[in-house]
């Protein structure tokens, strides 16, 4: 069994779920993520973006770029549900760094992978109003 991440404003394609399930079939102990697109508050696509490529590293260059910094959209993944019990989700006073804290524990701890679909399977929606201070 697993489960999704997904912000409320975002949108999935109609293909995204099965894909992501076809993929997780056949990685196991794998969190399975894609490619996405940036959308306008219309759904207007403004650009793609592509992921890091986790799928052919070494172990030492994977725990070298999960260390560097967050590298995956978390709205595009499928995880485990084993991991939530596992990692759990803590509460962090920097909210931006939860999911990040999330990935490290699933692949420093509980030896996860991550599998790129180089596909884009979520358009990521953007506010004209949104900035930050």
């Amino acid at each position: 069994m697993h489960g999704k991440w997904f912000s409320p404003d975002d949108v999935m394609y109609p293909y995204t779920i099965e894909t992501l399930i076809d993929t997780a079939k056949k990685y196991s102990n794998t969190i399975v993520y894609s490619n996405w697109d940036i959308i306008n508050e219309k759904g207007n696509i403004l650009r793609n973006f592509h992921e890091s490529n986790y799928n052919e590293l070494s172990d030492f260059e994977y725990n070298i770029r999960l260390l560097d910094g967050q590298q995956i959209n978390v709205n595009t993944t499928l995880i485990p549900l084993s991991l939530f019990e596992k990692c759990g989700i803590r509460e962090l006073d920097d909210p931006v760094v939860i999911d990040y804290d999330f990935f490290l524990c699933a692949a420093l701890i509980c030896s996860i992978k991550f599998h790129l679909i180089s596909k884009s399977l979520i358009k990521s929606r953007i506010h004209s109003n949104l900035y930050f201070t």
